[in-house]
């Protein structure tokens, strides 16, 4: 993994939706692309203020219950994240019983830990666990999950001290708790995949802009859009969905007017009562190749 592309727990999770949203961060980061202007939607804004409220509400909780909390010294204007990392130094050795807003690099991945608590085993031993704060109220997705995995190991790299367990604090108030071993060899196979794209240059990855669940968090929303629209793309097309889609392009019918001269059997669906549009074509193969490699779930 090319230690001058640091990577965050964020960028890896919007890389499990959209592998051409980490190409398009990357040609920003490597200067062959201005970055996007638009900033956050008032959607992402939203839940990004939802988010800290909920974190608010756990650091609160904790300070309830009498534990002793570390504020960690905020990053500096200007500050690089390793320096910032080093200034901090190891708050594991102190009397604290919570960290809060630690930050985390090993690897070449680097990360701020919502939470981390102190715990103590039967035999007395302590360790630290990760606790992250999410919104979702039912279930950790595979995005939560990916990021346990790294303050997990990257407590391991500090303490020498593997965690145990590790936790999600849910919009809900549930805590959903998670063996880290369980999940262990998910997180080296994907780290694996993700060293391939990392270690190619930006402007040599092939991936293909396609509307996916990120879309509405993103912030080259615009960017997408304006290509699509330059295009004609078949993304405008009403009621198009993942298997039609594919069908058009395996016809070669990859924009707006061309789906009207398509044959009927590349077209069939748009009689046949097709309804809302979720194209979800893979835009991901095999490490090696250029391309974001196919992307695992849990």
């Amino acid at each position: 993994m090319s230690p001058e592309r640091s990577v965050t727990p964020t960028k890896i999770t919007a890389w499990l939706d959209c592998a051409h949203f980490l190409t398009l961060t990357h040609q920003v980061e490597d200067g062959t692309r201005e970055a996007p202007a638009g900033g956050m939607g008032a959607f992402a804004r939203l839940l990004a203020d939802k988010g800290l409220q909920h974190e608010a509400a756990c650091l609160a909780e904790y300070e309830g219950q009498g534990k002793r909390v570390l504020h960690v010294p905020s990053r500096h204007p200007r500050e690089s994240f390793q320096a910032w990392v080093v200034r901090v130094g190891s708050a594991f050795d102190g009397e604290w019983d919570v960290l809060y807003q630690m930050p985390l690099a090993h690897d070449g991945i680097r990360g701020i830990a919502d939470f981390l608590v102190r715990t103590v085993d039967d035999d007395g031993r302590g360790s630290w666990e990760p606790v992250d704060a999410k919104l979702a109220r039912a279930q950790a997705k595979p995005g939560h999950v990916l990021q346990l995995c790294f303050y997990a190991e990257a407590i391991e790299a500090v303490t020498g001290t593997r965690p145990a367990e590790m936790h999600l604090w849910l919009g809900s108030g549930a805590v959903e708790t998670l063996a880290v071993h369980d999940f262990s060899a998910y997180w080296r196979r994907l780290r694996r995949q993700l060293a391939t794209v990392l270690d190619d240059p930006a402007d040599q990855v092939d991936t293909t802009a396609v509307p996916c669940v990120h879309c509405g968090f993103c912030t080259f929303a615009d960017v997408c859009d304006a290509q699509w629209r330059a295009e004609d793309s078949l993304v405008y097309v009403a009621g198009l969905r993942a298997p039609e889609w594919e069908t058009l392009l395996a016809a070669d019918v990859v924009t707006l007017p061309s789906s009207r001269s398509a044959p009927p059997t590349s077209t069939a669906w748009a009689r046949s009562g097709s309804s809302a549009w979720a194209p979800r074509p893979p835009c991901s193969s095999e490490p090696g190749s250029g391309r974001a490699p196919t992307r695992p779930t849990c």
